[in-house]
């Protein structure tokens, strides 16, 4: 232990306290299993056993304790300079942080490897595949990443209080605050769910039928009531919907050439739009005149002029796979293709900007637009989320997740400060985008966020506290 003039040497079954000084005796303890790492300090002595039990002891009092954390030998220890908080990793492939006090993991995972604590304290070094990545530490109820049902859909409410997923396990809702799950609708598989202006109302789609739920509030949690069924599946089943940009209609695919638009207002009747190939993605200009069609099956970016006809015809912007959104404003049409990602102007379709996604497989890449419209969120590699500035397509930063968990989907906060993602780990991450540029300047590393009304820098105070606690901020490169 530095300073103290005590040194502590961890060997098969013993833990032996030298005094360097030669004016004490050495102190001996017994562990109930042989050592595989070992540190020391504040008034910590931290010895990780080969069964995968971290096993402490306070030299002054004597107290030994014992936290059973992995189901194989601890071979990496670390703890935080006030011996506090503990970083391991098993031979099991599994990572944890450990608060001693109670005992509780803050983190817990197998994508990232430890490194070490912050000389403060206050920060952990995460490792994976040459990714430097730093988490704060704040005690037991911090969450690096979250748990959630499915990873098919990712929104956040229209108030910004509720983040809600979907998918094989159904629809969940979640406090974006806290993490906590507040409703769980569990159905086979939901692929879609459309938060509605006023946080109260939702449209989930399964399969087999699009229905319209209210949310009702009691106690901290949620519950799903008077529902309204807007669809049945006839003769084909339906696919992911959307929403237009005025929420008069969602715009729901079918697994043939058909896309229904069913009215959530009196403003619009129920239509259809048929002559399509196997449609995907649908999003409808802010105008309603252009619709641009995303696909699976490499028919390519597929846009139709909804006022020429009911039977617009095909016009093919970008080849391949991908999916395409408007940005709010309707100037612009982005699509994430699996080679390259590009956006066009609307109505005269120049292409204004490219670059390359380096995806691998033909699966489509995704993209999410700030709700200002200043800010782009493009994938590329399946693992890393390009941020662009919309104001001349310059990268702003480019945020990675690991190597092996791929972004499902993306989602912007109602108030652009945060970018959530899930990754086929079944695991949302919330990312502080303001905070993180705060950090970066910190350490002299220029990145500005694009200002407009709705997506202005959070001052101090609304940063600290639970999301704080939340969020994981990773370095660009």
């Amino acid at each position: 232990r530095s300073g103290s003039g005590w040194l502590a040497v961890a060997q098969g079954d013993r833990l032996r306290l030298h005094d360097l000084d030669g004016r004490k005796p050495r102190r001996d303890f017994t562990l109930p299993l042989p050592a595989q790492s070992l540190d020391w300090a504040g008034s910590t002595i931290a010895v990780g056993l080969e069964s995968g039990t971290l096993w402490l002891l306070d030299p002054s009092s004597g107290k030994v304790q014992q936290f059973s954390i992995h189901r194989g030998p601890i071979s990496f220890l670390h703890l935080d300079p006030d011996g506090r908080n503990a970083l391991t990793w098993s031979f099991d492939g599994t990572s944890v942080g450990l608060d001693l006090r109670s005992g509780l993991p803050w983190m817990r995972g197998n994508r990232y490897r430890p490194v070490r604590f912050s000389a403060d304290g206050h920060a952990v070094g995460l490792q994976g595949m040459q990714l430097a990545h730093v988490a704060p530490v704040a005690g037991p109820d911090f969450r690096r990443n979250m748990p959630v049902v499915g990873r098919h859909d990712l929104r956040f409410s229209r108030d910004g209080r509720w983040l809600s997923s979907s998918g094989e396990g159904g629809f969940a809702v979640y406090s974006a605050q806290t993490g906590r799950r507040l409703l769980h609708w569990e159905e086979d598989r939901c692929i879609g769910a459309l938060p509605l202006a006023g946080g109260r109302e939702i449209v989930l789609a399964t399969p087999l039928r699009i229905v319209r739920w209210r949310f009702a509030e009691s106690g901290g949690q949620l519950a799903l009531t008077e529902p309204q069924v807007l669809a049945e599946a006839e003769s084909s089943r339906f696919e992911s919907p959307s929403l237009d940009a005025g929420e008069h209609s969602a715009l729901v695919p079918t697994l043939q050439d058909r896309l229904l638009r069913l009215p959530l207002d009196g403003s619009l009747g129920r239509s259809e739009i048929e002559g399509l190939v196997v449609p995907r993605s649908p999003s409808l200009s802010p105008d309603g005149r252009w619709l641009a069609l995303g696909t699976f099956h490499g028919i390519g970016l597929d846009v139709r002029d909804l006022g020429s006809t009911s039977r617009p015809p095909a016009r093919i912007l970008a080849p391949g796979n991908g999916n395409a959104r408007f940005s709010p404003d309707g100037r612009w049409l982005a699509w994430a293709g699996t080679s390259t990602s590009k956006v066009f102007e609307t109505g005269s379709w120049k292409e204004v900007h490219s670059f390359p996604t380096e995806r691998n497989g033909s699966l489509p890449g995704l993209l999410a637009w700030s709700p200002g419209g200043r800010m782009l969120a493009i994938t590329r590699q399946g693992h890393e989320v390009v941020l662009l500035d919309t104001r001349d397509w310059s990268r702003i930063a480019t945020l990675r997740i690991g190597f092996q968990p791929a972004v499902q989907t993306l989602a912007f906060s109602p108030d652009g400060r945060k970018l959530a993602l899930v990754h086929n780990a079944d695991e949302a991450e919330v990312w502080d985008l303001p905070r993180l540029q705060g950090r970066l300047q910190e350490l002299g590393v220029g990145w500005n966020l694009p200002e407009c009304p709705d997506e202005t820098e959070a001052s101090p105070a609304d940063l600290r506290g639970v999301l704080e606690r939340e969020t994981s901020w990773i370095l660009p490169k």
